[in-house]
């Protein structure tokens, strides 16, 4: 359902990686705990996690909540 709506986003902010990386991981935290949905989610925040690795330091706390958010799915 909302996946058009993410490729859209995806090519307006592509420039701004970790705003999208943000966005990203805030739409997996509203698709997983509003209706929990998680693999759905998972795809968020896997990618979340891609971009962060790449525009990020290591030790970067927005890392780490993509890094966390990711384990709640498979808890």
């Amino acid at each position: 359902v909302l996946n058009p709506f993410i490729k859209k986003l995806a090519v307006l902010i592509e420039s701004k990686k970790e705003e999208y990386a943000h966005l990203i991981n805030n739409l997996g935290e509203l698709i997983n705990f509003l209706f929990g949905l998680n693999e759905e989610a998972q795809e968020h925040y896997l990618r979340a996690v891609e971009i962060r690795e790449v525009v990020l330091d290591p030790f970067h706390p927005n890392l780490a909540t993509s890094y966390n958010n990711l384990a709640s799915v498979y808890q």
